[in-house]
């Protein structure tokens, strides 16, 4: 049973998935305030150069009826290593790689209507390896994502909207989850080094540090 932040269950009946194409590497994200699922995107063939699927389908979760939503052609959505539901910033966030292997931070406020993906911000070439994406919403509307490549990562938090990058750190504590809001208007995140002690990473604050070279803010 799937249930909300406030303990009430959504209906258990099940749900009829829809014809696709729905891919492997495509995107989800579900919104527990709007009772939402959204997937979509991803490629033909669930490869970085396969051809892109410009779709994307919302599932009501309690009426169980789904809505089919237009990418309006925009090729930002393709082969997707992470993405997430930013509740205060109500839009979905997602990390797209290209076949030159850039990594971008796309932002997409599906619910508004006309609205299509954005690319907020590119990585370095150096992190076109990167094999996964944790993208985690804040409760003051500002986003952190953290790519993970073997036992590196790197941490950036954004803003509300994308707009202004607010942290970088670049750490061997991998696998970064679970923020925690400390003095200063920073961020702790929680993760494992390459020998499985847990760490952790601070971003935010009067006293980051940047990173050089920084993700490149679009």
């Amino acid at each position: 049973m799937i249930a909300d932040c406030y303990g009430n269950p959504w209906p258990t009946t099940p749900v009829a998935w829809p014809s696709g194409p729905f891919a492997s590497n495509g995107f989800a994200a579900v919104s527990a305030a709007y009772e939402l699922l959204v997937v979509g995107g991803g490629t033909d063939d669930g490869t970085v150069t396969g051809v892109h699927t410009e779709q994307a389908k919302m599932l009501n979760l309690k009426s169980g009826v789904w809505e089919e939503l237009d990418l309006n052609g925009s090729d930002l959505a393709g082969h997707i290593i992470g993405s997430n539901y930013a509740p205060a910033d109500e839009a979905i966030w997602m990390v797209s790689s290209d076949e030159e292997g850039l990594l971008k931070v796309v932002r997409w406020e599906f619910l508004v209507p006309g609205a299509w993906p954005e690319v907020i911000a590119e990585f370095p070439q150096e992190w076109g390896e990167c094999e996964s994406a944790e993208i985690l919403g804040l409760s003051d509307g500002a986003t952190v994502v953290a790519l993970s490549r073997g036992a590196e990562s790197r941490a950036v938090m954004f803003a509300r909207s994308g707009r202004d990058l607010v942290g970088v750190a670049d750490t061997t504590c991998s696998t970064l989850r679970s923020p925690v809001p400390v003095d200063g208007g920073s961020v702790v995140l929680f993760g494992f080094d390459s020998l499985g002690t847990p760490c952790s990473v601070q971003l935010g604050g009067a006293d980051y540090g940047m990173v050089s070279p920084e993700p490149q803010l679009q």
